[in-house]
Formats: structure tokens, sequence, C-alpha cells
């Protein structure tokens, strides 16, 4: 049997597009639409239905005007577009453990990479409020 795929999914081309995964990144979901609209021809219409949006809201969106902020329904882009949960910080979606056995994953390059030697442990360790160096790789502390 073969897992559900809406027809809003993003071709696995286009979420490495650069300008795709910019969006992405900065949750800047009007972008991802008029991408998805421009790039992989997916009707604002079915992203709409799919995610559960009114057409018209779709189309404001696209137009640069408003975000989606709401855990909820930012959880509901990524599944109706099939977007990765850790590209928009989100736990693995349900349906990414379907794929990863039937579809060949993206390039290393497009992977997350590993903190360098130690810098995982700068980034959690201690409570002091001062900012800490390197970026944060995990909501788990390492230490």
């Amino acid at each position: 049997m073969t897992a559900y795929q809406p027809p809003t999914a993003l071709p696995r081309e286009l979420l490495s597009h650069p300008e795709m995964r910019a969006a992405i990144v900065a949750h800047d979901f009007g972008a991802v639409f008029r991408l998805a609209r421009d790039l992989a021809r997916i009707s604002y219409s079915k992203i709409a239905a799919e995610c559960d949006i009114k057409p018209e809201r779709v189309g404001t969106l696209a137009r640069g005007q408003g975000r989606i902020t709401s855990f909820e329904k930012i959880a509901m882009i990524a599944d109706a577009l099939r977007i990765p949960g850790h590209l928009l910080g989100l736990a693995p979606r349900e349906w990414e453990a379907a794929l990863s056995h039937s579809v060949t994953p993206l390039p290393p390059q497009h992977a997350p990479h590993p903190p360098p030697e130690g810098e995982a442990k700068q980034c959690c360790a201690g409570n002091s409020s001062e900012p800490r160096p390197g970026p944060v790789w995990s909501s788990v502390c390492l230490s």
C-alpha cells in the first residue's frame, strides 16, 4: 500500500531551490506558496484546500501581506506541501518515515551538518543568561 501523496506535495528538487529554502527557513509561507505555483504549477486553490486555508488568504499571503504564525497551521502546511519537519523547526512528520523507505534522501549538502567539535556543549551548557557561541543545534542539552 502506498502512502497518501497530496496533490500539493512539492517536488524534492524544489525543496533544494535556494529561494524556496530561504522562504521555508524564514517561515515566509506566502513566498513558499508563490514559488509552488510558479515553479511547480501547484494552484493556490489546491494549496488552500490541502492546507485548510481560504483561497483568498493564500493569495494575500503570496502577495506578501500577512504571516502564518500558528504552530498548528505551520504543521498543516508542512504536511500538505510535504516539507520535512527539520526545515521548519518541527519534529519529523509522520509521513517522513513512510517516505524514507521508498525515496532516496537529499544529497548530504542539504542535510543538517553536525556541530563542530565541542560547539554543541557550548550552546547549551550552563544556566547563564549570557549569549552562547555558535548556533543551537538541538533542543536537547548534550552536556
